[in-house]
């Protein structure tokens, strides 16, 4: 058997390197111990994410993946199969409401069936209901606004190319995007800059109409606030936006917008590292969307950075 080191060399050497890698070369499991090639125990906390919760090498799972290699190897949804019938049949049983079941390979694929599963009960239910979000377009240098129209999960990614083609690496100027919008040193500067910041985003989506127009400065203060809050509402009106929103951590300033009869949005932290229940209970009093920043608490959940992780002197994760 090949040694760690040569299986990580060989690895590292054809691997696309998406996914960062521990040190660790597994060549084996039993129950919810990992074994790598020199034998070394560890406890698997990951469990294939979820493909191995009845732990590794069990004998009931062994049996029944042998069974069914010895009879079939693959039957896609484009037939019918009897042990996808028995499967769906218990699925649907322990369910507490009836069920269709969409089953699929992947969690991006679960997410995007969601989304259009949404955006088809809501244009058969609630005709005029606001389109689920995915594109971004930031409104160009030193503008406070970006807008979200026009989903499909499949664009979300086409969303990130281009903002990495606007921007540069995400990870390196995304912070540093951050800081530019909020450059402002007058309030009424953002005033003044909405409704241009609107038809010149309007123009680059190709589109009559904006469904969500958010405010990107975090800290922008109440008293102006309000009067901006009047200025979207005029954009309502006039047709060119259907709802608007802030992105911000402040339950005080995220209230001002809230009392606005168009505001439809709060875009905010919320993590397993900050839960946000201020807000949250904001949000749900006012019947407002939660708009989830930072999932991943900066990349600080990913895995991939640790207490010796030193940041670029511009990159907000410094102060973390």
């Amino acid at each position: 058997m090949r040694d760690s080191s040569s299986i990580i060399a060989a690895e590292q050497q054809y691997t696309s390197g998406l996914y960062p890698k521990r040190p660790v070369a597994i060549v084996r499991g039993e129950g919810a111990r990992l074994y790598d090639a020199e034998g070394r125990a560890y406890i698997d906390c990951v469990g294939g994410q979820g493909a191995a919760n009845l732990g590794h090498a069990h004998p009931a799972v062994v049996a029944a993946v042998q069974s069914q290699a010895a009879t079939l190897m693959s039957c896609p949804e484009i037939f019918h199969n009897d042990q996808r019938a028995a499967y769906l049949e218990e699925l649907a049983a322990a369910l507490p409401f009836r069920s269709r079941i969409f089953l699929c390979n992947s969690g991006a694929e679960a997410v995007e069936a969601a989304i259009k599963l949404a955006r088809r009960w809501a244009g058969v239910h609630k005709p005029g209901a606001y389109k689920v979000v995915t594109l971004v377009d930031k409104s160009g240098k030193d503008v406070p606004f970006d807008c979200l129209q026009h989903p499909n999960l499949d664009s979300a990614l086409n969303a990130l190319d281009e903002l990495e083609n606007r921007h540069g690496p995400l990870t390196d100027k995304v912070d540093e995007f951050c800081k530019r919008v909020t450059r402002f040193e007058q309030a009424d500067d953002v005033i003044k800059d909405a409704r241009p910041a609107c038809e010149a985003s309007l123009r680059r989506l190709g589109t009559d109409y904006i469904d969500l127009f958010q405010l990107h400065v975090w800290d922008y203060p109440a008293e102006p606030a309000v009067a901006l809050r009047e200025v979207l509402e005029g954009l309502v009106q006039e047709g060119k936006i259907r709802a608007y929103g802030w992105s911000t951590d402040s339950v005080e300033l995220a209230r001002v917008f809230a009392e606005g009869e168009h505001c439809a949005a709060i875009q905010h932290d919320l993590n397993v590292v900050l839960d946000a229940p201020e807000m949250l209970a904001l949000c749900e009093e006012q019947n407002l969307a939660s708009v989830n920043r930072s999932p991943l608490a900066r990349g600080a959940l990913t895995g991939k950075y640790s207490k010796d992780t030193h940041f670029a002197e511009n990159d907000v994760r410094r102060d973390a």
